[in-house]
């Protein structure tokens, strides 16, 4: 419709030469009569016939014009129109005629262009939306068959939960009969689960206690736990704990020889075979545990405490925690020696011991706005607990709640000691007995008086004078095997007194363990090297080791 390099008016000036053209006719022909009639050259009979033939010269001309623009105008407008509206409804078929080389055939290219683009468009987009469906439909199979398999997994996981925490549940047992001790123990744990229409929990805390009877007295032997690991890792380690400690006190129940250790002996062997299997596990499995020994009749304590949060007392409204001469290591924590350590302590009518795991301080105490949570970091807020719920363990958790937001698995043992503040029994004949075991002494009758400081040592458990004088004295009455059992107790109770050792490594020697004797011998050496008892030993220890001279 175009040629290029041509000159091409616009509508208007087309529009414009064509009027001119039409009309130029009628003005040359006005402007000669004009002419003749102003030099009298024309006589005009009937001026009105000439005027109605000059109008109509003009406006034939000018209709003529008119319509044709009216026409074109029409033509392209409408053809416009139809092309927009039936783009409106979606139809993209359609194409716009140019019908002269004018601006509306320009629009009519134009149009045509954007209907061809906008056809490329519709027809990708429709692809697109083919494509898309068919992708969206299979991502959704995708993700159907993923969550499927991830509620398979949930419930085989919850399954897994469901009977570990059925393996675990026997384990935290409640055996006490006693009349003078009130045990209670709270455990929750962190993990909780649903399997069918079963709920629970699970997690690495474990409390459990015991009757148990050694040398003819009753004791109440407890356990406070917390296996390393959350969940399932954590369960196992409380299962492994739990099982082998209820093993040890079944065996000390049924065979004899085992109930005739000292407590002192029975705690330490304890720690050494929970260590052993803990040990066997390379460091993957730890725990930490407090175990103890509780007199039923004298309320007095025997416990190690294996990394874990320090016992507290509770007496008369006023919470403490129970001194440890030092920390045992934690089960499963090899390459740090022997590691044993042994703590006592003498409770008093109305006493409440409390053991809890580490739960009871590891508290969100607040969360600021831009996520950052502020933990709890005093050991000490637990006492004041303590306090407020006056030794109440549902109340105790309560507090603790109101505290902050417990993030750990979280158990709790509560026990009483003569709740309805009865009196202990008196010893009236103790200061008696102590008079006459040293006069047994001094006359020489070394077995009388052995067995007098052992009455003692039963009569007043917190002394460990009464164990040293008894196993002094075994040794002088050459009963060196009962007075290396009386030294051990005295040096598990108390490590650093130089003058038991002394006499222990001296017991030892005189029993042929040569390698125990210089290892406690070597423990005195380190205290006081200077000390004279240790230097006779010493030397005497070299003579013997030294080739006799011919």
């Amino acid at each position: 419709l175009a040629v290029p390099g041509l000159f091409r008016p616009g509508y208007f000036g087309r529009l414009l030469f064509t009027v001119v053209a039409l009309m130029l006719m009628p003005l040359t022909m006005q402007v000669y009569l004009i002419y003749q009639f102003i030099y009298g050259k024309l006589k005009i009979t009937d001026p009105l016939l000439h005027i109605g033939i000059i109008v109509a010269l003009f406006l034939v001309p000018t209709v003529i014009a008119a319509f044709a623009v009216a026409r074109a105008v029409r033509a392209g407008l409408s053809d416009t129109h139809r092309v927009l509206s039936q783009l409106g409804d979606g139809r993209f078929d359609v194409s716009a005629a140019a019908q002269t080389a004018d601006e509306f055939g320009e629009q009519a290219i134009h149009l045509n262009n954007v209907i061809h683009r906008l056809r490329e468009m519709y027809d990708r987009i429709e692809t697109m939306n083919q494509n898309l469906e068919a992708t969206v439909k299979k991502r959704t199979k995708q993700l159907e068959t993923s969550l499927e398999e991830v509620r398979t997994l949930k419930s085989q996981q919850d399954g897994d939960y469901y009977l570990t925490s059925h393996l675990l549940r026997p384990l935290s047992s409640e055996d006490c009969e006693s009349e003078t001790i009130q045990v209670q123990q709270l455990v929750r744990q962190k993990k909780k689960f649903r399997f069918r229409d079963q709920s629970g929990e699970i997690g690495g805390d474990l409390c459990t206690f015991h009757d148990l009877r050694l040398r003819n007295r009753d004791y109440l032997v407890f356990l406070n736990g917390d296996a390393m690991g959350k969940s399932i890792q954590g369960a196992g380690g409380a299962i492994v704990l739990g099982t082998v400690f209820k093993s040890i006190v079944a065996r000390s129940a049924m065979i004899k020889s085992q109930g005739e250790k000292f407590p002192e002996q029975w705690l330490r062997d304890a720690f050494q075979e929970l260590r052993t299997v803990f040990a066997s596990f390379d460091g993957f499995m730890q725990a930490s545990a407090v175990v103890g020994l509780m007199d039923q009749l004298t309320g007095f304590l025997y416990f190690f405490s294996a990394d874990h949060p320090p016992l507290v007392l509770y007496r008369e409204g006023k919470a403490s925690f129970v001194p440890v001469d030092a920390q045992t290591m934690r089960l499963g924590v090899e390459g740090l020696g022997e590691g044993f350590h042994l703590s006592t302590f003498s409770l008093q009518p109305g006493d409440v011991i409390l053991a809890g795991s580490d739960g009871r301080d590891d508290l969100v105490l607040s969360t600021s706005e831009d996520g950052i949570r502020q933990f709890n970091d005093d050991e000490n807020a637990f006492l004041s607990r303590v306090e407020e719920s006056g030794g109440d363990l549902n109340e105790l958790l309560q507090r603790i709640q109101n505290t902050g937001e417990i993030t750990d698995d979280l158990s709790l043992l509560r026990i009483a000691y003569r709740s309805d503040g009865a009196g202990t029994l008196s010893h009236p004949d103790l200061a008696a007995k102590l008079r006459e075991s040293r006069t047994a002494y001094r006359q020489g009758d070394f077995g009388r008086a052995a067995l007098l400081y052992e009455q003692l040592s039963d009569l007043e458990q917190s002394s460990t004078e009464h164990l040293f004088h008894a196993s002094y004295c075994h040794k002088l009455d050459r009963s060196y095997t009962t007075a290396c059992d009386y030294g051990e107790r005295c040096r598990m109770r108390a490590p650093y007194y130089v003058r038991n050792l002394v006499n222990l490594a001296d017991c030892h020697r005189l029993l042929g363990n040569r390698e125990r004797c210089l290892e406690i011998l070597e423990e005195a050496t380190r205290l006081e090297p200077e000390n004279p008892s240790i230097l006779k030993l010493q030397s005497m220890l070299h003579r013997i080791s030294s080739p006799a001279k011919i």
